[in-house]
């Protein structure tokens, strides 16, 4: 025999426990829904530089070839500041070059964006691996031409093209 505050009690009960289920339903969609954002964003990363490898000319090349050059550059980065400003300026200048050709080609097609070959606008002194991994600025000095500005170390740096 069930008293009147024994059923009542029975009851909200129940209902708590219905609103616990619920509850942890929404979180477990939340979850989902939080991994699946993270795994979206993670895939975009790596196809952008998948991007980039393509735009450096290096996507026919062997895999042990690339991961090498990236081992390379990413022991240089934390401790040479002058090497990594000179590659930020190169990389941002080629991609603001692709990005305004891609403007220009869109608004003469008015289609899709189709980005242009690799050498476009990029001087071959540019892509030199002596120039490229720092070994051709002697005494700490950044190269002759085409330089403006200190950096951090107060060397110069490279004029970007949208300045030029």
């Amino acid at each position: 025999m069930t008293t009147p505050k024994l059923e009542a009690a029975q009851q909200r009960l129940a209902r708590l426990l219905e609103q616990k289920k619920a509850l942890e339903a929404k979180i477990s969609r939340e979850q989902g829904m939080l991994r699946e954002r993270e795994r979206k964003a993670r895939t975009r990363r790596l196809i952008e530089y998948g991007g980039l490898v393509a735009i450096a000319g290096l996507d026919q090349e062997d895999k042990g070839i690339v991961l090498g050059l990236l081992l390379e550059g990413a022991r240089r980065l934390p401790v040479d500041a002058k090497t990594r400003q000179h590659w930020k300026v190169l990389g941002d200048r080629e991609l603001e070059v692709r990005a305004r050709q891609a403007a220009a080609q869109a608004a003469r097609v008015g289609q899709d964006i189709a980005y242009p070959p690799a050498t476009a606008e990029r001087p071959a002194a540019e892509t030199s691996s002596a120039y490229l991994d720092g070994t051709g600025h002697t005494s700490g000095e950044a190269a002759a031409e085409g330089t403006s500005g200190p950096l951090d170390d107060g060397s110069a740096a490279p004029v970007p093209a949208s300045q030029v």
